[in-house]
Protein backbone atom coordinates (compact mmCIF):
# COMPACT_ATOMS: atom_id res chain seq x y z
CA UNK A 1 0.00 0.00 0.00
CA UNK A 2 1.33 3.43 -0.92
CA UNK A 3 0.92 6.83 0.54
CA UNK A 4 -2.47 8.58 0.41
CA UNK A 5 -1.62 11.26 -2.17
CA UNK A 6 -4.63 13.42 -1.35
CA UNK A 7 -3.61 13.61 2.30
CA UNK A 8 0.04 14.16 1.41
CA UNK A 9 -0.84 16.94 -1.03
CA UNK A 10 -3.10 18.49 1.60
CA UNK A 11 -0.27 18.64 4.12
CA UNK A 12 2.08 20.08 1.53
CA UNK A 13 -0.48 22.67 0.42
CA UNK A 14 -0.88 23.78 4.04
CA UNK A 15 2.86 24.47 4.14
CA UNK A 16 3.16 25.98 0.66
CA UNK A 17 0.06 28.21 0.98
CA UNK A 18 0.05 29.15 4.65
CA UNK A 19 3.49 28.36 6.04
CA UNK A 20 2.02 25.69 8.31
CA UNK A 21 5.16 23.91 9.59
CA UNK A 22 3.06 21.10 11.06
CA UNK A 23 1.81 20.35 7.54
CA UNK A 24 5.36 20.03 6.24
CA UNK A 25 6.32 17.83 9.20
CA UNK A 26 3.32 15.57 8.56
CA UNK A 27 4.11 15.32 4.84
CA UNK A 28 7.72 14.38 5.57
CA UNK A 29 6.64 11.75 8.10
CA UNK A 30 4.22 10.22 5.59
CA UNK A 31 6.83 10.16 2.83
CA UNK A 32 9.35 8.56 5.17
CA UNK A 33 7.16 5.71 6.40
CA UNK A 34 5.12 4.80 3.29
CA UNK A 35 6.11 4.06 -0.34
CA UNK A 36 5.72 7.12 -2.54
CA UNK A 37 6.31 8.03 -6.19
CA UNK A 38 9.36 10.23 -5.69
CA UNK A 39 9.15 12.00 -9.05
CA UNK A 40 5.46 12.82 -8.60
CA UNK A 41 6.06 14.04 -5.04
CA UNK A 42 8.95 16.34 -5.88
CA UNK A 43 7.28 17.55 -9.09
CA UNK A 44 4.11 18.45 -7.16
CA UNK A 45 6.11 20.67 -4.83
CA UNK A 46 8.30 22.20 -7.55
CA UNK A 47 5.32 22.98 -9.81
CA UNK A 48 2.94 24.17 -7.07
CA UNK A 49 3.69 27.86 -7.50
CA UNK A 50 4.56 28.75 -3.92
CA UNK A 51 7.32 31.11 -2.86
CA UNK A 52 10.85 30.04 -3.66
CA UNK A 53 11.82 29.80 0.02
CA UNK A 54 8.85 27.60 0.91
CA UNK A 55 9.40 25.41 -2.13
CA UNK A 56 13.14 25.01 -1.51
CA UNK A 57 12.65 24.11 2.13
CA UNK A 58 9.92 21.60 1.31
CA UNK A 59 12.06 19.95 -1.37
CA UNK A 60 15.07 19.71 0.98
CA UNK A 61 13.00 18.31 3.85
CA UNK A 62 11.21 15.77 1.62
CA UNK A 63 14.44 14.62 -0.02
CA UNK A 64 15.99 14.14 3.42
CA UNK A 65 12.91 12.25 4.69
CA UNK A 66 13.02 9.73 1.84
CA UNK A 67 16.79 9.26 1.99
CA UNK A 68 17.88 11.23 -1.06
CA UNK A 69 20.73 13.74 -1.04
CA UNK A 70 19.28 17.04 0.15
CA UNK A 71 20.78 18.97 -2.75
CA UNK A 72 20.47 17.38 -6.16
CA UNK A 73 23.93 16.76 -7.56
CA UNK A 74 26.93 14.48 -7.07
CA UNK A 75 26.35 11.41 -4.94
CA UNK A 76 29.28 12.31 -2.68
CA UNK A 77 27.27 15.08 -0.99
CA UNK A 78 25.97 14.12 2.43
CA UNK A 79 22.36 14.90 3.40
CA UNK A 80 22.24 17.33 6.30
CA UNK A 81 18.53 18.09 6.66
CA UNK A 82 17.61 21.76 6.84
Amino acid sequence: MGVDLAALHGHLAAWLDDGDAAGLDAACAMAKREPVDVDALLSFVADYGASRDATDLALRRLRFAIGLPVVAGPVCRRPTGD
